[in-house]
């Protein structure tokens, strides 16, 4: 790690609450996301380095024996094992993302934050939902 000290690259990660912070209610209201926003976030805040750099989490991307997480979200849902509270792939998201011990997705720990509610403005939270659905 020393000798990549250079060019290491700083990211910050809030760690206390924000305002306009997420919470847990997964039928709150959110903004219109951004895509493109999202998918800064997600490298920024370190969920690439376990969803899509790395098999530590469930993989957003698609790969050969499944589809990506913007259409694997709403068949979660729909099976027998799920058991969350989310109506539609962006409750899932949502419920995913602050509060990741609902439901965990079979032969994963869990390794997940768990103060993303706290810590995540609704409008990150938003960015972060749209650029899921886009991983078709």
């Amino acid at each position: 790690i020393m000798n990549w000290e250079e060019t290491a690259q700083l990211v910050e990660v809030a760690t206390g609450p924000v305002e306009d912070a997420i919470g847990t209610d997964i039928t709150v209201e959110l903004p219109e996301g951004d895509a493109v926003n999202g998918e800064a976030l997600a490298v920024s805040i370190g969920c690439a380095a376990c969803h899509i750099q790395a098999p530590t989490g469930p993989a957003w991307l698609a790969d050969a024996g499944q589809a990506g997480i913007g259409e694997r979200a709403a068949q979660r849902i729909a099976a027998p094992d799920y058991t969350g509270n989310a109506q539609t792939a962006e409750q899932y998201m949502l419920e995913s993302i602050v509060m990741p011990a609902v439901y965990m997705v079979p032969n994963y720990q869990d390794l997940m934050p768990n103060n993303y509610g706290d810590t995540l403005a609704k409008q990150d939270v938003a960015d972060l939902i749209a650029y899921m659905l886009t991983l078709k």
